[in-house]
This record gives C-alpha cells, sequence and structure tokens, in this order.
C-alpha cells in the first residue's frame, strides 16, 4: 500500500518541463528569419491555463505570424513588457493539464550585424535563457539561401555566455544543418551563428541623409526669419540712473521680454530701499536646539503712490498683517501669491503694449514663431516616425521620449533665467542624453528631426517685440547694466558725494542685472541701510536669500508621504531572438 502512496506522491510531485522543443529556422535573402517553433509542454497534473513566450527586441523587428495549441486555434495576447514581446497564450476562463503542443510562428527583421572589416553575420538565440524549465528531445533546423552555401556556422549551447557547445550537429547539405540536443538544464540555451562575406547580405541601415537636408532648411529658415525679427544691434553709453517712472518691475520686462519670479523678488528689494517696507533677519527656532535665519518684511507705509504693479505685489504680501515671513510653509499664502505674481505679469505684458513699448505680447510673438516652424516642420516628423516605427518597431517610441526629455531640458536651459530652473533643465538633458548617446537607445530619424526644435527654441527667445520706442528705453537700460557691471569704486564715490542716497536707489537694478557685488560698496563706504535689520554677514548674500525664501513660500505645496547595444554572436544568449518563457 505504500509503494502506491509514494507513487502518487512522486507523479505529484513531478516538475513542469518540455518533453520536445523543435525549431524550423529559414534565413531569407535579406537576412530576415523565418522561426516555427514546437513546443510540447508538460504541465503534469498541475491546472494551468497556458504558456507564455517572451523574446527581448534589442534592435530587432519581431513580427506574429500565428499561433496554435495542438494544431487547432487557442486564445493568446500579444504584449510588449521590459523591451520583450510577450505571447501569452491560452484563456483565463480555461484550465488545462498533461501535455499539450504549442506551434509558435513569427520572424525576426534586423539580424544581420558587421563581424569584421570583410565579414557580416547573423545571430540567433534559437532556444533562450530564460526558460525556468528543463526542456528535453531538442530538434533544430537550419535553412540557408543558396547565396549563404559558403557561410561558416557556429554554434554554442550551456548557460548564457557560454563559449562552447555538446550538441550533435548534421550537415546534412550546404543549406541544411540539424542540431540535437537531448536535454537542457533550466536557464541553459542554444545560439548559432552565420558568418558570410558582406556583399552577400547588407546591414539593414536607416539612411538620415534626406532627415539632415530637411533639419538644415528647418535651421536656415528660421535663422532667416530671426533675422528679420531680431533686436537690432545698439550702440550705447553709459546711464548712471534708472529710467524715471520705471519701477525695477517694468525695467525687468523691458531689458529681456520676460516676467519671472525674480524680478519679483527683486521689486521687494526694491520697495524696502524706498521706504515702504524693512527687511529683517531673525532667528527661528526649530526642534527647541536649532536656529536658523528667516527673512521677516515689516510693512512701514501704504501703498498709497505704488503703480499698479508695485501694488498688487505689496499688498499680498501683507494681506492680513503688517509682518510676513518668508518661507512660511502655508498653502493658503502660497497660493495667494502665485496669483498675485501670474497677474503682475500679465498686468506688465499688457502695459508694455499699451505704452507702445512692445508691438504684442512678447509671449505671443515667441508663441507664434514656434507654431510657424512646428506646422512646417509636422508633416516631416511623421513621415520621420512612420520610416523609423518600420525600422525600429515599437523601440522607437522609447527613442521618442528620450529624445523629448532632452529636447526639453535645453528648452528649459535656453528659454529660463532662473538658475534652479537651468540646473532642472541640465538635469533632464544629462540623464536624457547619457541614455541617448550610449548606445542603449539608437538614434532614430523621428529622433534627428526633433532636435532642430533645440536651435529654433532658442531664435524664438530672441526674437524682438521692441516697437522704436521699446528700442529707445532698451538702449538706455542697455547703458546702465553696463555701468552697473563694471563701475568703479572711485565713480561710485563721486556718485555719492552728488546723492547720498545712491547706493540704495541703484541697488535693485544692480541685483536685477546680476551685479552682487553692489552689497559690498555698503561695507566699503561705511554706510548702513536704514531698511535692513539684521546679521551684517547675511546682508551681503540678501539678494540669494530673498529669491530663495520668496520662491520657497510662494511655491509652497503640502508634502504627502507614502510608504541596447548588439554585441552580435559569440556566446550562449548574445543572438537576436532568445527569451524564454513558462506556464501561467
Amino acid at each position: 500500500m505504500y509503494k502506491i502512496i509514494l507513487i502518487f506522491f512522486f507523479i505529484f510531485l513531478k516538475a513542469e518541463s518540455i518533453d520536445s522543443y523543435n525549431v524550423k529556422v529559414t534565413v531569407l535573402e535579406d537576412g530576415k528569419l523565418d522561426i516555427i517553433e514546437n513546443i510540447l509542454y508538460d504541465f503534469t497534473p498541475n491546472q494551468r491555463h497556458g504558456i507564455f513566450r517572451y523574446i527581448p527586441i534589442n534592435r530587432n523587428i519581431i513580427n506574429l505570424i500565428d499561433i496554435s495549441m495542438d494544431k487547432e486555434y487557442v486564445n493568446y495576447e500579444v504584449f510588449y513588457e521590459n523591451n520583450n514581446i510577450v505571447f501569452k497564450i491560452g484563456s483565463a476562463d480555461t484550465l488545462i493539464s498533461g501535455k499539450h503542443l504549442y506551434t509558435i510562428h513569427y520572424t525576426i527583421d534586423k539580424t544581420v550585424f558587421n563581424k569584421n572589416d570583410t565579414q557580416n553575420a547573423i545571430s540567433l538565440n534559437v532556444i533562450g535563457t530564460g526558460w525556468k524549465v528543463e526542456i528535453n528531445n531538442i530538434k533544430i533546423d537550419i535553412f540557408l539561401p543558396q547565396k549563404l552555401q559558403n557561410a561558416k556556422l557556429q554554434f554554442f549551447s550551456g548557460k548564457k555566455g557560454s563559449v562552447t557547445h555538446n550538441l550533435i550537429i548534421k550537415k546534412l547539405s550546404f543549406l541544411h544543418y540539424q542540431i540535437f540536443k537531448d536535454k537542457l538544464l533550466p536557464h541553459q540555451g542554444i545560439t548559432f551563428d552565420v558568418i558570410f562575406d558582406k556583399k552577400l547580405i547588407e546591414v539593414k541601415t536607416l539612411s538620415f541623409g534626406w532627415v539632415y537636408i530637411y533639419a538644415i532648411l528647418l535651421i536656415i529658415g528660421a535663422y532667416l526669419y530671426y533675422q528679420k525679427h531680431k533686436i537690432p544691434y545698439i550702440a550705447t553709453s553709459p546711464q548712471y540712473y534708472p529710467p524715471k517712472d520705471l519701477d525695477v518691475l517694468k525695467v525687468g520686462i523691458l531689458i529681456d521680454q520676460i516676467a519671472d519670479e525674480k524680478d519679483i523678488s527683486t521689486a521687494i528689494l526694491d520697495l524696502a530701499t524706498r521706504g515702504y517696507l524693512k527687511i529683517e533677519t531673525i532667528k527661528e527656532t526649530t526642534f527647541k536646539i536649532f536656529s536658523t535665519e528667516v527673512i521677516q518684511l515689516v510693512k512701514l507705509k501704504e501703498s498709497d503712490g505704488l503703480d499698479i504693479d508695485e501694488k498688487m505685489l505689496f499688498d499680498a504680501i501683507f494681506y492680513d498683517s503688517d509682518r510676513f515671513i518668508l518661507n512660511q510653509k502655508n498653502v493658503q499664502t502660497a497660493s495667494r501669491l502665485r496669483r498675485t505674481i501670474d497677474k503682475i505679469d500679465s498686468w506688465l505684458y499688457g502695459w508694455g503694449v499699451r505704452h507702445k513699448y512692445f508691438n504684442d505680447n512678447p509671449n505671443k510673438i515667441k508663441t507664434l514663431f514656434l507654431l510657424k516652424f512646428v506646422a512646417l516642420a509636422m508633416p516631416f516628423i511623421l513621415y520621420a516616425f512612420y520610416e523609423s516605427y518600420q525600422f525600429y518597431g515599437p523601440l522607437v517610441f522609447s527613442q521618442i521620449v528620450v529624445t523629448i526629455f532632452f529636447v526639453i531640458g535645453l528648452v528649459f536651459i535656453i528659454l529660463s533665467k532662473d538658475i534652479k530652473t537651468k540646473l532642472f533643465g541640465v538635469l533632464f538633458s544629462f540623464v536624457a542624453g547619457f541614455i541617448f548617446f550610449s548606445g542603449v537607445l539608437s538614434i532614430s530619424t523621428v529622433s534627428i528631426s526633433l532636435l532642430p526644435f533645440v536651435v529654433i527654441t532658442y531664435f524664438a527667445s530672441k526674437v524682438s517685440a521692441y516697437t522704436p520706442k521699446g528700442i529707445k528705453i532698451l538702449k538706455y537700460l542697455i547703458g546702465l547694466k553696463e555701468f552697473i557691471l563694471k563701475v568703479e569704486k572711485s565713480k561710485i564715490e563721486f556718485l555719492l558725494q552728488e546723492n547720498p542716497n545712491y547706493l540704495d536707489e541703484m541697488l535693485p537694478y544692480a541685483v536685477l542685472f546680476g551685479a552682487n557685488h553692489w552689497f559690498n560698496f555698503y561695507n566699503e563706504f561705511n554706510i548702513s541701510p536704514s531698511w535692513y535689520y539684521g546679521e551684517s554677514e547675511y546682508f551681503y548674500s540678501l539678494d540669494r536669500e530673498l529669491y530663495n525664501e520668496f520662491h520657497n513660500t510662494s511655491n509652497y505645496t503640502e508634502e504627502t508621504s507614502s510608504s541596447d547595444s548588439f554585441s552580435g554572436g559569440g556566446s550562449v544568449g548574445s543572438g537576436s531572438g532568445g527569451g524564454g518563457g513558462g506556464s501561467w
């Protein structure tokens, strides 16, 4: 009785396996492979839905022709996962057991690669190392086209990376080889290489000639358009005082046609130097031990006398109190400041048009510039996408995503004045560029067709919206900027004799133009600003700290927490195809 129990016990424990694995590989005239796999899978008494078969895509194009089970129709799904094409065979509503014969018919294209200076080769992982079950009774038929009758064949078997084999190989003719193997253990496979003269079958490549021509023409067209609409050369002379009736926000948009957050934080400094508020640095204690410096803005008088842009900012800061601490973590405050910044930006662009400094909103002009060339390029991009997909298959989607990341990063670098945004763009471009150019992904036609937009974006950022009146004020502001950046101590000393408040009046414009050394003049001339209270060391980096803390305050959001290169043959697993599978 115990013998019967043991027999049933061992039958029950019998592992799934493949009883026979027959493959017919036909090499076509152009190097494409036509493959028919007959897999006799033994599920044992286990109840399963069917099997799955996955094949790495690499740089190949894999097309399924047909799948059957026991020579009859069977349900199956085809999808892409982790750079594999997956055939999931069977029905979720049906369970099977025992032995079943699966026939999978598919083709693999782009299998030819450069072996050396005189030879090309085709490499196929005819049985991949991804199978987790034992494979028995292996038979592989390889059929070559007439042109490859003198080709050399190499065979490899065993674990991935093996450069030897223990196969039985029969050469039935110059065009027909058979391979036999009794058994492969889990994660063992078989690979063969066909090596031949380069002239017999060439490596398939995608011609970039027309893409280069298109890209060059597009860039030339954008350049000529830009030359017609660019800011003209302006000869300047030094200017020692800011323009009358133009606050620092207006100067910020007139100097570069962009209203941004850096201008807003500089306006706070301007309001301080003009006596509307006081800037204090105070120590804020955290965790009862540590303390950090924070900026507090203290209201000194009402916003009467301010223009609309400054008044909107002033009233948003002192919305419900005469004291405002920057870098506070408050969603309502951040939302209020963001809405105000957007309103100020919109008002400033409209102000520039109403006062005839701009022909139209600079953002609108730049956007129209981009749209014109996007519309011109779109037919080429769509055709490039189609051609790339035909050549690369689904891999082209990954290439496009990487390229878009790369382009977005460069656009951030080109258009932004904010150093943090530029660094963000550098990160985008570096990561995408590393993937793009490291060989993990090849360069497709559509990828190259997108790259000219980097140049076009640069031209768009430089297109002029200025009227003759705008050019005149721009000339004045450039002269002021050049003076601030190059001024010597002796000249400041002379101007202070004329106007004791000269440093305060010029400081916001110096910060706007990036002349951070202006703070040092306060120390050199032993001047203590009446609008600042706090540590003197902190004062010399006030422009940076003011921007950072205002940025953190206005952009605060509540935090939430929650727990290919192709080596081309030479060993097992180094060719096209392969992969593996199992039951489900």
